[in-house]
């Protein structure tokens, strides 16, 4: 059964704990769990370009167990384009 819109859960810093089900996470609070799957809403150069969010960026991709989707609003971020080609795929 696909989730909707209505089964979404925002995870704030104020959330108690994680339910189960479709989370929306804010990066930062990503570190120490784990997804089946994981989308990045944009993962792009403007988004995540400067060092400084380079170890961001990682742990938001490693929160993910089996599937890893980073989307880009535009070109997307140099610490995915700066890997070996056949690591990622481009559509």
């Amino acid at each position: 059964m696909a989730a909707s819109i209505a089964d979404l859960r925002l995870i704030t810093k104020h959330s108690p704990e994680f339910d189960q089900g479709v989370l929306v996470i804010p990066s930062y609070l990503a570190k120490g769990v784990e997804f089946d799957a994981v989308l990045i809403y944009d993962g792009s150069q403007v988004r995540y370009g400067r060092e400084h969010e380079r170890k961001l960026f990682y742990t938001a991709c490693t929160r993910a167990m089996h599937f890893l989707h980073i989307y880009a609003l535009g070109e997307p971020s140099e610490f995915i384009t700066s890997q070996h080609e056949e690591t990622y795929a481009i559509e």
